[in-house]
């Protein structure tokens, strides 16, 4: 991390959900955001901080939307059997 620089929380909202992500300076050119989501942890890498959020927050809607996906449908009850 650079000197003098330290990591800050932002709220992002992923799914409609606030979530806590880390971002800070790993060197003149990258950032790196970094958070917990759906039972894993994500970290990201970009040219800005504000990049590297919208990365990170990318990254946590496409593996919601994976879980989603590969989550059973609840079945609806069926009416009207004869």
């Amino acid at each position: 991390m650079i000197r003098g620089m330290s990591e800050r929380e932002h709220m992002v909202l992923v799914w409609g959900q606030p979530q806590s992500v880390m971002v800070h300076q790993k060197s003149k050119r990258v950032w790196e955001a970094v958070g917990d989501y759906a039972g894993g942890t994500i970290s990201v890498q970009d040219r800005s901080a504000g990049s590297a959020i919208n990365h990170w927050r990318e990254a946590a809607t496409f593996k919601g939307e994976r879980l989603m996906v590969t989550r059973p449908a609840l079945s609806s009850p069926q009416t009207g059997s004869h």
